[in-house]
């Protein structure tokens, strides 16, 4: 379970959602912007450049969930609670 709390990149705000296990929590508003970008990325694959990407069901995952909900709050958004890790880039590897 991780939570953002702050505005959105389109200025609204202040703003609060909670992911745990595939829920979203939160006001129907920032639900449904959550919801709508997933929709939009569906097929799209989501994630670190290292990896893991998905293409579909970004909500269900975890680390795909943090990477599409950045991609609506700003960048100065706080996020709390069990965050999940990018995984560690090889030694030798650029990332």
């Amino acid at each position: 379970m991780f939570v953002f709390e702050g505005n959105l990149r389109s200025g609204i705000g202040p703003m609060r959602i909670e992911w745990n296990n595939g829920s979203l929590i939160g006001s129907e508003g920032i639900v449904q912007r959550v919801l709508n970008e997933a929709r939009l990325m569906e097929g799209v694959e989501l994630g670190p450049h290292e990896g893991p990407r998905v293409r579909t069901r970004h909500l269900a995952s975890d680390l795909s969930a943090l990477f599409l909900i950045m991609q609506v709050f700003a960048d100065d958004a706080v996020i709390t609670g069990d965050v999940p890790a990018r995984p560690s880039i090889p030694e030798g590897a650029v990332g």
